[in-house]
């Protein structure tokens, strides 16, 4: 089977919709000849498993204002359209769209190829977040013309796959969507968390996209309302992620003369944070889709505690503590650091809830059930 592959964002280990279209490729590759179409990215394995691949540049500053006013948001338009008139689309027997914004290939596929879409979030959700993180033209325009665009592809979709029932819904309630769809979570591979590095101090650690609004207020929330109130010689807070926001960075200025804090920006390998962490958290309280960082903690074998909203599309398990309120965190942190035995564990917990429900051997087979059995 042969499949055209577009993606706005490339594979990676560093961001949460990287992790995701990572999942995608390594389980198309292994019953599909896959023709990848997106951004540059470094991976070994995938490059040597792609039947082909084809990079998409940003197009000029000027380009991008003259198209971001014709209603053409995305800066890889130029590169994408020419790309696809050049190329003989009669021969694949479907496309596989990552995210809903590329509505523009509508225009440039066959009526009959197949196309799949795999809807991260709803983006008229999600630009509307990033334009009340940051009010400026671009995000406002981006923002308004979204859900048009992310109709566009919906109508013209045969096969729909999103992260959770909750989005499954939104996208047959908002865009009246009523054919074919499946609910596939995020599922990445299995992690070798190394040796232990142990410590006197309870580890406490936070990844993500440290940019994000929606991550940069949870994070702020953490040290204002949970960490001021912990005991500051039993903790340590690692916050390891892309991109550090100012906001972030002063907030960790000023309470790091009193609390063990550290920040790490833009980390190469993020299993050394992994190995000295005790439990990952997940304090996410607004945004759209599923939290990878939850899924990336239990392929460690890490307990994870989140807001109700982080856990959205996981599996109840033990390893998973939920909470919202400030005295709830605090409650169930020195719960989780009371028993190191009590951590371990949970720790297993962790692991088995991973291997069930977000391991890659369970995506591949669920993709193959979208695109084969069919």
């Amino acid at each position: 089977m042969k499949i055209l592959f577009i993606t706005p964002i490339p594979p990676s280990d560093y961001s949460g919709g990287g992790l995701a279209v990572k999942q995608s490729l390594l389980s198309l590759i292994d019953f599909c000849d896959v023709h990848y179409i997106g951004p540059e990215f470094d991976n070994e394995t995938l490059t040597g498993a792609l039947n082909c691949i084809s990079i998409i540049q940003p197009q000029s500053k000027l380009f991008s204002i003259y198209n971001l006013f014709r209603g053409n948001t995305s800066s890889y338009y130029n590169s994408l359209t020419n790309l696809l008139k050049k190329l003989s689309l009669a021969d694949y027997d479907a496309c596989f769209l990552e995210f809903t914004r590329f509505d523009f290939i509508v225009k440039e596929l066959p009526l009959d190829l197949k196309l799949i879409i795999r809807i991260h979030n709803i983006e008229a959700e999600y630009f509307s977040a990033k334009f009340r993180t940051n009010k400026n033209l671009k995000n406002l325009i981006r923002y308004i013309y979204s859900k048009k665009q992310e109709q566009k592809l919906i109508s013209r979709a045969d096969s729909i796959i999103t992260l959770t029932e909750e989005e499954n819904l939104k996208v047959r309630t908002i865009y009246h969507y009523s054919k074919e769809s499946k609910v596939i979570p995020i599922c990445i591979q299995q992690q070798n968390k190394g040796e232990r590095v142990e410590s006197a101090k309870i580890n406490i650690l936070v990844t993500g996209s440290l940019w994000f609004g929606t991550n940069v207020n949870g994070i702020v929330w953490f040290l204002e309302n949970v960490l001021a109130f912990l005991p500051s010689q039993n903790y340590v807070l690692t916050i390891a992620g892309s991109n550090p926001s100012k906001q972030i960075i002063d907030k960790v200025g000023h309470y790091s003369d009193k609390y063990n804090i550290e920040l790490h920006p833009n980390p190469k390998d993020m299993n050394l944070y992994f190995s000295r962490a005790d439990f990952v958290i997940a304090p996410v309280f607004e945004g759209a889709g599923m939290k990878v960082k939850v899924a990336e903690a239990l392929s460690y074998g890490l307990p994870v505690l989140a807001s109700h909203h982080a856990a959205i599309g996981y599996q109840n398990s033990k390893a998973i503590l939920c909470s919202d309120s400030a005295v709830d965190w605090i409650s169930n942190i020195e719960s989780l650091s009371s028993s190191k035995v009590n951590l371990e564990q949970l720790s297993k917990v962790a692991m088995n809830c991973f291997i069930e429900n977000y391991s890659l051997s369970n995506s591949t087979q669920k993709y193959s059930q979208v695109l084969i059995n069919d």
